[in-house]
Formats: C-alpha cells, sequence, structure tokens
C-alpha cells in the first residue's frame, strides 16, 4: 500500500508538525499494510520554487501511489482539492484523517452514527458496564455504511459549480490555472456520476 499524504501547507504555520502527526496516525491505523507513506511536507525545493513546482512533484508522487490520506482542512488548500480531484479520477483509495474511507466515490461512514453514539451513552435505558459500552461504541465506528445520496451529490454539485465558475473566469483573463480548475470541476462531475449509481 503507497499512501499519499494531502493536507493544506501554503499558508499553515506549523504544517511540518500536522503532516509528521498525519503520518504517525496513518502508519499507526493502517500498520497491518505497512503502508509506505510519501509526506509532501518534506519536500525541500530552492526558496524561489513556487507553488506550481511544488506541485509538479507533488502529482508525479501522487500518481506513484494507490491511495490518498486527506488530512483535516483539506478542503481549504487548492494543492490537496486538485489532488483529490486527480485520486477521485484515478479511482484511487481515499482515506480521511477522521474516518471516512471512499472508493469508487462510496463514503464509507454510519450516517448519524454520532448522533447514536450520543444516544447510546447518555439516554439507554439499559445500564451498560463501561467496558461493554465501549464496545458497543467501537463496533458502530468500524461498522461500513452509505451516506445520503441526495446530501452527497447537492455538495458534489455545489463543488463542480463553484469550479466551473472559476475556470471560467480564469480562462477569461487568460490564466494557466484555469485547465486545472476544470479539470477539479470534471472530477466532481465524475463523482456525482459514481455516486447517482451507488
Amino acid at each position: 500500500m503507497k499512501i499519499y499524504l494531502s493536507g493544506p501547507i501554503t499558508g499553515i504555520e506549523n504544517y511540518k508538525e500536522k503532516f509528521a502527526a498525519a503520518e504517525k496516525e496513518a502508519r499507526e491505523k493502517l500498520s497491518d499494510w505497512e503502508p509506505e507513506i510519501f509526506n509532501p511536507a518534506n519536500i525541500t525545493l530552492p526558496d524561489t520554487a513556487t507553488h506550481e513546482d511544488y506541485m509538479k512533484i507533488c502529482m508525479q508522487k501522487l500518481a506513484d501511489c494507490d491511495t490518498i490520506y486527506l488530512m483535516n482542512g483539506w478542503q481549504e488548500s487548492r494543492g490537496a482539492c486538485r489532488e483529490y480531484g486527480y485520486a477521485l479520477g484515478a479511482r484511487m483509495a481515499i482515506l480521511h484523517q477522521f474516518g471516512v474511507l471512499e472508493h469508487g466515490g462510496r463514503g464509507m461512514r454510519l450516517i448519524d452514527a454520532d448522533n447514536l453514539k450520543e444516544w447510546i451513552t447518555a439516554h439507554c435505558d439499559i445500564e451498560l458496564e463501561p467496558v461493554i459500552e465501549e464496545l458497543v461504541l467501537r463496533v458502530i465506528d468500524d461498522q461500513p455504511t452509505a451516506c445520503d445520496i441526495n446530501t452527497a451529490i447537492a455538495r458534489l454539485r455545489e463543488l463542480s459549480d463553484w469550479h466551473h465558475e472559476r475556470a471560467t473566469n480564469l480562462s477569461e483573463r487568460h490564466n494557466n490555472n484555469w485547465a486545472v480548475e476544470g479539470g477539479i470541476a470534471q472530477a466532481y462531475d465524475r463523482a456525482i456520476e459514481i455516486v447517482k449509481g451507488a
């Protein structure tokens, strides 16, 4: 298993520490698979290097992996969104730091699992031994389940529309990033098709 860590770097003061912690966490969670993890926070280029110089290396490294591990806050990073779009298009396994697994566009987190767990701990009429309660809560976390298709499609459509609009605006200004935004929008469109077919 080859894993690419993806998360926000630009403008994040302690990004190296966050990436190191995420790498450690991924190694622990996936220790049975003995993962090989690429950490882009370890890339060192000259001070004159641009964001795109880093992204070229990152995209090459991502192409060598079979799994992307999305760190918390990845949605706020232009580079991580680009990496996510590539991962969707390449049908890579997609892991989220907060515990969601995607493969082929299907989310694997129980709908309202957190509400169910809260209800069990706060409102359940049966007194459970702490060890049993912990086991029940762990079993809930381990269950692969589906997501609300309509909500997922609506959110993906919002993201797609936003990137299509950005691509249009950038192309009008003859900015080279229009192709990137268009590619991300197409990845979201493909994700919508996958979710609809789920």
